[in-house]
């Protein structure tokens, strides 16, 4: 664990994206834990409607996040498609503040939260490209580097929150992570590293996209992010049921979305750490599995909570699941594709969106055939099928050591 931080805070480009990554956490924290209200609270999207704007943007990143990260593999310099994805953070997020309206979120989420979201991916693809000669080192910086990121998490939402009580404009969160896009793009402008040149015999072996999308495609490859979706399908879930949830049957405020979304990050960062630790000594898979039982028993556990404190209770169990989920998740993909750092990233992305599909799909059974608890039982009971799936391919499924490498 130590060893990771030294490295994280010695090594100088590592040192620029984590700071990088820091400042990119004030984006997500100030306005994902009040999408769900903004969609259906105030511009009145139904929950079918606003369960298919989460599948397009998870469609559609998917896409995106696969081709950006094909070609930055080719690419002498990600430092471009970085600093494109968090331009277009800046305006997008700053438009729907200024101009609240159906149309500018459907045009913020479809088109912007796909193309700024990717800075997430390449960001951690340019630190996999530092630390490729050694993939166990990787595992544990990626999982530092992550619990950095969560720290903005700590305040931010709790700081939002009362800005937005004060104000009585929920659509304040978008400006402000608008703002935070910008100071981020600032910042990896001037310091950024650019992640690296790749060698001409892996350039010519990744120049067909078709092959790229072959690979991603491969059976033993899929099934383990299938896998994956479902352990992580019940987190995008619990971020749009949850707000709903304390506002609504337990009686909360949005102070208490903000609190709640502060203090689980903050326990997520000694969790990250530890996680990251924990692959020194046993194969990510394995702590992959023990992080997806530990989020399905918070998903069952919440889908039971009939008073606020209960959910307060139940966030220590929670954190230590999702700083599983948020950190080793890229790593155990990684490590499928490890010549491949840029395609190997936007693995993630593919699991994103079957996790967040699953998710949505859930989460428009809501008045119909379920509740909101209802919909979080569903979650952890995909989960736990999701670690089964996981533990029975590592050890007896498809190997992915016979597949093509690129050098």
């Amino acid at each position: 664990m130590w060893n990771a931080l030294k490295t994280v805070w010695t090594n100088r480009d590592i040192r620029i994206v984590t700071l990088t990554m820091f400042c990119l956490g004030f984006t997500f924290a100030s306005a994902w834990p009040y999408q769900s209200l903004i969609a259906l609270d105030q511009l009145h999207f139904s929950p079918r409607g606003f369960a298919a704007v989460l599948i397009s943007v998870a469609v559609i990143g998917m896409i995106g996040n696969v081709v950006i990260g094909h070609f930055s593999d080719l690419a002498a310099n990600r430092k471009q498609a970085i600093l494109a994805a968090l331009a277009a953070g800046a305006f997008g997020f700053g438009l729907f503040a200024l101009l609240p309206s159906k149309a500018t979120f459907l045009f913020c989420m479809l088109v912007v939260v796909p193309i700024s979201t990717s800075s997430y991916g390449q960001l951690f693809a340019v630190i996999r490209t530092i630390t490729a000669q050694d993939p166990t080192e990787a595992a544990s910086v990626n999982s530092a580097v992550r619990a950095v990121y969560a720290a903005s998490w700590i305040v931010v939402p709790g700081l939002v929150g009362a800005w937005i009580a004060y104000r009585q404009n929920v659509s304040d969160s978008y400006g402000i992570a608008g703002m935070a896009y910008l100071f981020c793009f600032l910042l990896y402008a001037a310091f950024g590293p650019s992640g690296g040149r790749p060698s001409t015999q892996t350039t010519q072996r990744l120049r067909s996209l078709i092959e790229a999308l072959r690979l991603v495609a491969a059976r033993p490859i899929f099934i383990r992010i299938v896998a994956l979706a479902l352990i992580g399908m019940a987190h995008p879930l619990n971020a749009a049921v949850l707000p709903l949830l304390i506002e609504g049957p337990l009686q909360g405020t949005t102070r208490d979305i903000g609190l709640l979304a502060g203090l689980v990050a903050g326990l997520e960062i000694p969790f990250m750490l530890l996680a990251g630790s924990a692959c020194r000594r046993m194969p990510t898979y394995v702590v992959v599995a023990i992080g997806g039982l530990t989020y399905a028993a918070y998903a069952l556990g919440l889908s039971q909570a009939t008073a606020l404190w209960h959910v307060y209770a139940l966030s220590v169990i929670g954190a230590a699941g999702a700083a599983v989920i948020l950190s080793l998740f890229l790593s155990y993909l990684q490590d499928l594709m490890p010549d491949r750092p840029g395609l190997g990233t936007s693995l993630i992305s593919i699991e994103g969106v079957l996790a967040r599909a699953g998710s949505a799909a859930t989460f428009a059974l809501i008045g119909i055939w379920t509740s909101l608890a209802g919909a979080l039982l569903i979650g952890g009971l995909a989960g736990v099928v999701g670690v089964a799936l996981l533990v029975l391919l590592e050890t007896r499924g498809t190997p992915v050591e016979g597949l093509p490498k690129a050098a």
